[in-house]
């Protein structure tokens, strides 16, 4: 069974399921208690695949999920074909019965679950995230206010080395949540990362930014 994590917004999943990706991730359309839902699955936790999902609150209907950041602004929609180069689309898979329930028990924490390792800045934590990105998409950073702390965290779910036997999620505190989606950084530059709203500049390296609707439950902060 699946754990459950809800994004902020649409243009989250969208962000998620499309950008700074190879190939865009396939998106699931299914029903949580009589409400639609796009899912796309985002990591595996002690074998169960980790499902970050957001309500499609205009129960919108359509074959895919078009985005791109144009002008500093992103856009994303449904739509029922593919139109324009300028789009990156995710195929949307209309599930009728999924073997998989949201329920309680798929959403509760598990005994272990991520360990939180705290980094001194945000250089370290797009390094982390960069550094075994160069044949694949960059690692996404999950933003969201913890319950107990209320502190903002950004961080992610990764491993530094293959032989690592446990499951960490690297992360810092922000003073405030950042009102752009993704984080700029460039190697040749001395300059701290930046957040950012757009994707062009040349040299830059970028990771994209995703807003959870909660604290993440997966995650250990013991501070």
């Amino acid at each position: 069974m699946p754990y459950y994590i809800e994004l902020s917004d649409l243009n989250d999943f969208g962000r998620l399921a499309c950008a700074l990706e190879h190939v865009p991730l396939v998106s699931l359309s299914l029903n949580l208690i009589n409400e639609q839902i796009l899912a796309v699955e985002g990591d595996f936790m002690l074998g169960r695949p980790i499902m970050f999902y957001v309500k499609n609150r205009k129960n919108l209907n359509g074959e895919y999920l078009a985005y791109r950041v144009s002008g500093g602004q992103e856009e994303v929609a449904i739509v029922d074909y593919v139109s324009s180069p300028t789009f990156s689309y995710s195929p949307i898979i209309n599930i009728h019965t999924f073997p998989f329930a949201i329920t309680r028990k798929a959403k509760t924490r598990p005994r272990s679950g991520y360990k939180g390792i705290r980094l001194r800045d945000l250089t370290s934590l797009f390094k982390v995230c960069a550094y075994k990105s160069y044949d694949e998409p960059p690692i996404p950073l999950l933003l969201f206010e913890h319950e107990k702390t209320k502190k903002i965290v950004i961080g992610a779910a990764t491993t530094l080395s293959e032989s690592d036997d446990f499951y960490c999620f690297y992360y810092i505190h922000l003073d405030s949540v950042p009102s752009n989606p993704f984080v700029r950084y460039s190697s040749q530059k001395p300059d701290q990362p930046s957040f950012s709203n757009k994707l062009d500049e040349h040299g830059c390296t970028y990771l994209k930014v995703i807003k959870l609707a909660s604290s993440h439950p997966l995650v250990n902060l013991d501070e």
